[in-house]
């Protein structure tokens, strides 16, 4: 392995204390997880302040019942269960909370929990049950004094050196306190330590039970993902299902897999392995934990020295591991990982980077070509997708497992808690199925246990027709006869639709290089005038698909449809109409037409999705996709993106790309639209607070510059929460059908919210997504909301059926991961009122 690092004393990595090296080897790094203990990933600071994020009120004072009528729409009831379990405490508990501080700072949880451990200062705190986090220790009776101080010393913190120990009462926990849920938290994952599961970040696997695909060269440990937290009516426990997939190879296998690639060019070498790795989650299986790669430090190298606090002497990353890890490094001119610290080890006082051996850092996920592998894929579904009934059974076997545990069971009652191992189960709704409208008077549904309407596109007419007088096809030599017979079958079924495409002209090409395809495109566009252009590349492995999209997007604008040879090769000539007509529609909505509609009751209104594709390759570059409704059946778009680092940036632009959209609105409407829906995906719970206090109030304030009153609402769309939900027929659990609403016991009190089940499932439990309401001016009731969201999945025309989030916030994600991933520059603004990004 050739590297660039020297063997001198590092100056970026970890020269700053041996106990920061530490946390990265296992003393206190936690990887990439929330706060300690804390539900959903919400932390609190030392010095034991609420985060305001937490217990942040959107629900407005002026809604009376955040339910929705169950009598409304002919929505169907049905039994339900969810994954989670009632914690009953009891009435009269006395808990107080104590800072705790260490003079001089002890980084590590681990040391200062160490400490507390000392005789001296346990017998202390001995007159009562307590439990400690690193920086606030609960307990259930009063110590002698309010405030109490010690002085101890321990060889293995700070090499033996006196620190003094500070307690003092900061006040009694209420059960309706942050901290109460806090400690709830704490206890859980003792409770789960006390099972010998394994902790990665913030969840607990059972590597015991792994599960080793060597054909792969995989291993998939099952865990929980567990979180405390009080809902509607009573403190619940989430529990949820959940798979890490490890791989067996290590960030040095990939970095000599790309050096071999590249034949020894560092400059491509380097580049491909930022690519490859910046964003990467590591795993160090010497201590299990893991780490998010934020850069390359090709400047270092195991043998690179750092001062080692604990045995105050500078020692090289290689000499560590051997004495403290039995870990003997092979390749020493190997880069160095680099994992900036998270919120929670910024707690702990570690703030400098911390640097990593890829020798010694397992992969973990699966790369884009094992995603691709469809034999890699099945075998990982029949090990990870649990049916309803598999998975109940999975939670009930897991809340058996900490009920039958002695000390875990007196652990409970010794803080005198209870855990009722019965899945909570309350009623649930359905709405009816929606009817789908296409041209020529056509209609079509679906059914409820299957919201797919893809029968229709047989004999599919378009709701909004649009023609192509010209257009150009461009591809290998070598696929010829297939690109032909996709020609004839996509005319062919375009005639069918509605979709006017006109004459072709064919270009082949022997290349398949990227300057091939820019040549045969600049050549077609000088000799003729096209409205759309079809680009056959081999496959979706090489750098053919972002050329061409640049050249499309950026040089000279025109809507473009790439195809890859791989597809036509499997499907021509059976199977070719499935994939003609899927590509007619994706060319036909570029070109501004509209597959179908659903009726909407209101008028006069405009939707808003945003979301961000975040490049790890380019630290912290991020863009963001904004894509809005110009139309009452909102079937026509417009869309712009956004480039930031920051949320200050997306404050300062979001409104402005607003207020642009609502001009495009004015122009094809002649009016201002009255009300405007904005849906935001991509928001973290502990960015609640911020996003209202500013992204919402900085969309108020370009409102109001249009000196009309446009009422706004604003939603924020979760798709990674951990709640799901069973249909229960008898003894029998299914999945919720499409149009599933569950706004009752597992919401949240002090949120407008609901979960709503969209889409449909063939394998495994169905996801809902969360909907959070922190703005609302639109007078609509609670089932309106909820039906009207529901309605907006049915918009998406990449595939024909509900999608898991409104239309427009699935055409965000796709106009910013196209130009995140391909294009790195913001599209030609002649194509921003179509869909191109599809």
């Amino acid at each position: 392995m050739t590297g660039t690092g020297s063997n001198s004393k590092t100056s970026t990595g970890i020269s700053q204390t041996g106990s920061q090296l530490e946390a990265a080897s296992g003393s206190g790094g936690s990887g990439r997880g929330g706060g300690r203990g804390t539900p959903g990933g919400a932390v609190i600071a030392r010095g034991g302040q609420r985060p305001s994020s937490y217990i942040f009120t959107t629900k407005p004072a002026s809604l009376g019942d955040k339910k929705g009528d169950p009598n409304f729409g002919k929505a169907v009831k049905f039994n339900a269960v969810t994954n989670y379990f009632e914690i009953a405490k009891r009435p009269d508990w006395n808990l107080l909370q104590y800072r705790v501080d260490f003079k001089p700072d002890v980084d590590e949880t681990l040391a200062r929990k160490r400490l507390l451990r000392i005789q001296s200062v346990s017998a202390a705190l001995n007159n009562g049950f307590n439990i400690f986090d690193g920086t606030m220790l609960f307990m259930t009776a009063r110590v002698q004094n309010d405030q109490i101080s010690f002085t101890v010393k321990d060889d293995n913190v700070m090499g033996g050196a006196a620190i003094t120990i500070e307690i003092r009462l900061v006040g009694e926990v209420q059960p309706t306190d942050y901290s109460y849920v806090q400690l709830m938290n704490l206890l859980l994952r003792n409770c789960m330590e006390k099972l010998n599961l394994c902790n990665l970040g913030r969840n607990y696997y059972d590597p015991g039970a792994k599960t080793v695909l060597k054909e792969f060269k995989l291993e998939l440990w099952p865990g929980y993902v567990t979180s405390i937290r009080q809902h509607e009516h009573a403190m619940l426990m989430n529990c949820e299902l959940s798979t890490k997939v490890l791989r067996m190879d290590t960030a040095l296998d990939q970095i000599r897999i790309i050096f071999n690639q590249c034949k020894g060019d560092m400059g491509r070498v380097k580049d491909q392995v930022d690519r490859l790795l910046i964003g990467a989650i590591v795993i160090t299986r010497y201590n299990n934990k893991t780490y998010r790669v934020d850069d390359i430090d090709w400047n270092s190298n195991p043998g690179t020295t750092f001062f080692h606090k604990k045995s105050n002497q500078d020692i090289s990353f290689a000499q560590y591991f051997e004495k403290n890890y039995k870990i003997k490094i092979g390749d020493m001119k190997q880069p160095l990982l680099v994992s900036n610290p998270t919120t929670r080890m910024q707690r702990q006082g570690i703030t400098q980077p911390i640097k990593l051996i890829p020798e010694i850092c397992s992969m973990t996920g699966l790369t884009d070509e094992q995603r691709a592998d469809f034999k890699l894929m099945k075998s990982i579904s029949g090990v990870t997708l649990a049916a309803p009934g598999k998975r109940i059974e999975s939670l009930q076997n897991f809340a058996r497992r900490l009920e039958s545990v002695p000390e875990i069971k007196s652990y409970f009652l010794q803080w005198g808690v209870k855990f009722r191992p019965n899945l909570q189960s309350f009623a649930g709704r359905t709405f009816p199925p929606e009817k789908i409208l296409a041209g020529g008077g056509q209609t079509g549904s679906y059914k409820v246990e299957n919201a797919d309407w893809g029968n229709m596109l047989r004999n599919l007419k378009l709701f909004g027709p649009v023609k192509c007088p010209k257009w150009a096809v461009i591809y290998p030599k070598r696929d010829e006869n297939n690109v032909k017979e996709f020609v004839k079958t996509l005319k062919g079924y375009s005639r069918n639709l509605g979709f006017d495409l006109g004459e072709e002209v064919p270009i082949a090409i022997q290349q398949t290089n990227d300057r091939a395809y820019l040549d045969a495109l600049t050549k077609a566009m000088d000799e003729h005038r096209l409205s759309m252009v079809c680009v056959v590349i081999p496959n979706n492995k090489g750098t053919a698909y972002a050329s061409v999209k640049k050249f499309c997007l950026l040089k000279r604008p025109v809507p473009s449809q790439c195809v890859t040879g791989t597809v036509l090769n499997k499907w021509v000539p059976k199977g070719i109409m499935s994939v003609a007509s899927k590509i007619a529609i994706q060319m036909a909505c570029k070109m501004g037409g509209e597959p179908w509609g659903i009726g909407f009751p209101i008028k006069n209104f405009m939707v808003v999705g945003y979301d961000t594709w975040h490049n790890a390759g380019q630290k912290g570059q991020s863009v963001g996709g904004v894509v809005a409704t110009i139309n009452d059946s909102l079937t026509r778009y417009t869309s712009s993106c956004t480039f930031h680092k920051s949320n200050e940036e997306i404050v300062n632009q979001i409104g402005p790309m607003i207020l642009a959209a609502i001009k495009k609105y004015k122009d094809h409407n002649k009016i201002l639209p009255g009300k405007i829906f904005v849906f935001r995906d991509g928001v973290g719970d502990g960015q609640i607070q911020q996003i209202r206090e500013q992204e919402v109030e900085a969309i108020k304030k370009c409102l109001a510059s249009t000196e009309a009153d446009i009422k706004l609402t604003y939603i924020i769309v979760s798709k990674r929460v951990n709640a799901r939900f069973f249909a229960m027929k008898g003894n029998n659990a299914d999945n919720p059908p499409s149009g599933s609403v569950i706004d009752d016991v597992v919401t949240l009190p002090e949120r407008y919210d609901f979960f709503l089940i969209s889409q449909s499932v063939r394998q495994g439990t169905v996801n809902p997504t969360s909907y959070n309401i922190i703005e609302d001016r639109s007078g609509m009731q609670p089932h309106i909301m909820q039906l009207f969201t529901y309605k907006l999945t049915h918009l998406y025309y990449n595939w024909p059926g509900t999608v898991r989030v409104p239309m427009v916030c699935q055409y965000a994600h796709k106009l910013a991961y196209l130009v995140g991933e391909s294009v790195h520059a913001q599209p030609h603004n002649s194509l921003a009122d179509t869909l191109y990004y599809l």
